[in-house]
C-alpha cells in the first residue's frame, strides 16, 4: 500500500485546493482511499455537553461536508477520521483500519487482519498519547518559564 501524507493530488478544474491528510493506494484494488484527520478534545466547552461518540460522528460529517465533493473529483474514496485526544476513536477509523489490515494480509505481510487492526489501533492510540505528553511537556516549561520571570520582577 503506498501512502501520501498531505498529498498534493489537485482536482481538475478546481479553483481551491482542498488536501486531505491522507492518501492510500492499495496495491491489490483499483479505489484510491483518501481521509482528513480531526482531533476532538472532548473537555473543551464546545463539546462537553455533547456524548462523545456524538461528537465524533459530528466531526467525520463536518470533514465530508468539507472535503468529500472536491475529493471525490479527485476519484478517491473519502472518509472524515475523527479520533478524540484521548484516544477513542470514530467508526470510520476503525473501517479504515480494516481496510489496511486487510491488505496486510492479501499482500503477505500479515497473518491475521485481525491482529494486525489490533496492533495499529494500539500503535495509533500510543502515538496519539506521546503527542499529548509532549505538548504537557512544552507547557509545563512555558509556564516555568513565566513563573521565573514573575519571579525576578518580586526580586
Amino acid at each position: 500500500m503506498h501512502v501520501t501524507l498531505e498529498p498534493r493530488v489537485f482536482a481538475p478544474n478546481a479553483t481551491t485546493q482542498k488536501r486531505a491528510d491522507i492518501l492510500l493506494q492499495p496495491y491489490t484494488s483499483d479505489k484510491i482511499l483518501s481521509g482528513d484527520v480531526s482531533i476532538i478534545h472532548t473537555s473543551m466547552p464546545t463539546y462537553e455537553k455533547v456524548p462523545v461518540k456524538q461528537q465524533l460522528e459530528n466531526r467525520a460529517k463536518a470533514k465530508v461536508a468539507k472535503h468529500g465533493q472536491y475529493q471525490a473529483a479527485c476519484g478517491h474514496e473519502f472518509s472524515g477520521l475523527a479520533i478524540t485526544s484521548n484516544g477513542m476513536v470514530g467508526k470510520e477509523v476503525i473501517a479504515l483500519v480494516k481496510i489496511i489490515a486487510q491488505h496486510a494480509v492479501d499482500t503477505n505481510r500479515a497473518f491475521s487482519a485481525k491482529a494486525f487492526a489490533r496492533e495499529t489501533m494500539y500503535n495509533l492510540v500510543c502515538a496519539l498519547q506521546l503527542g499529548n505528553v509532549a505538548v504537557l511537556r512544552q507547557a509545563y516549561s512555558m509556564a516555568k518559564q513565566v513563573s521565573n520571570l514573575h519571579q525576578e520582577d518580586r526580586v
